[in-house]
């Protein structure tokens, strides 16, 4: 019970358990963490990594969640990243997030954490290309978040084939990316929110084509930019529908075109459908 209580605490205040008593130190160093930011650690940014590689280093309970961001581009700290994602600390990692800051590459070794994570969130970063090894299964994935992540076509479709638990899919200002398929048998919820990023970033292509969801019931499209093409081939659960543009943009349900328009009534394709903004 009581490492149950340390591990609610935030760190600092977890970690000053240990000045009550002497027999609170083994408490604490094998109680859960959850880092939530590694830059709250300590004042001052290299203090916190500091902070954050000596609890990696002598913590001997699990981590549960972890909040990792804002990285200098300077090769030292970066270089730190490959040993925290291989750390054992991290071997029960339920929940991360990781936002770069920087636009550089995520390290292979994040996806050591690939099977026991059940909420991922990325942002600001470049995936480096996968492939179909077994370390890319992630079996416990329910919630995923990409916001100005850069990924091809092949990659995100790889990615959403080894979340096998699916259930939350969000998508922001992906870069690189070109039409692709979305497959998944236990998907709920599609949140897309895409555009062109900064002038010099490369041109989104925003088309999706959602062919086999037997589980989805939400499908929310917020694109000011544009033109998107939304296909969707098989969704018989699909109750939401929710889809916002401000330029030439389509969405396609079955052979039905919803484009700018007030439907009158509901072909058998949208018979499901219960709630549509357009």
């Amino acid at each position: 019970m009581l490492r149950v209580i340390i591990s609610l605490l935030p760190i600092k205040y977890g970690a000053r358990t240990t000045l009550l008593s002497w027999w609170w130190r083994p408490l604490w160093n094998s109680s859960p963490l959850d880092l939530i930011s590694t830059h709250e650690l300590c004042y001052g940014y290299s203090k916190s990594l500091d902070a954050f590689s000596k609890i990696l280093g002598s913590h001997l309970g699990p981590t549960k969640g972890l909040g990792m961001g804002k990285f200098c581009s300077n090769g030292k700290d970066r270089a730190k990243l490959d040993d925290w994602f291989r750390s054992p600390v991290l071997d029960q990692l339920e929940e991360l997030t990781f936002d770069d800051g920087h636009m550089q590459s995520l390290p292979t070794s994040a996806l050591c954490l690939a099977p026991t994570l059940r909420v991922a969130k990325f942002r600001n970063c470049h995936f480096q290309p996968l492939n179909d090894a077994p370390a890319l299964i992630l079996p416990r994935m329910k919630h995923l978040v990409l916001v100005a992540v850069c990924l091809s076509k092949g990659d995100m479709e790889r990615l959403l084939r080894g979340c096998t638990a699916l259930e939350y899919l969000r998508l922001q200002a992906i870069n690189g990316l070109s039409t692709f398929h979305v497959t998944s048998m236990t998907l709920r919820t599609i949140y897309v929110c895409c555009w062109c990023g900064r002038k010099t970033s490369q041109k989104v292509d925003h088309g999706m084509v959602i062919q086999d969801t037997p589980a989805l019931e939400r499908l929310l499209i917020v694109d000011q930019e544009g033109p998107t093409r939304i296909n969707v081939i098989s969704a018989p659960k699909l109750t939401v529908v929710g889809y916002s543009s401000d330029k030439y943009s389509e969405l396609v349900i079955g052979s039905t075109p919803v484009q700018k328009m007030i439907l009158t009534s509901l072909t058998p394709k949208l018979r499901t459908v219960k709630v549509l903004a357009l």
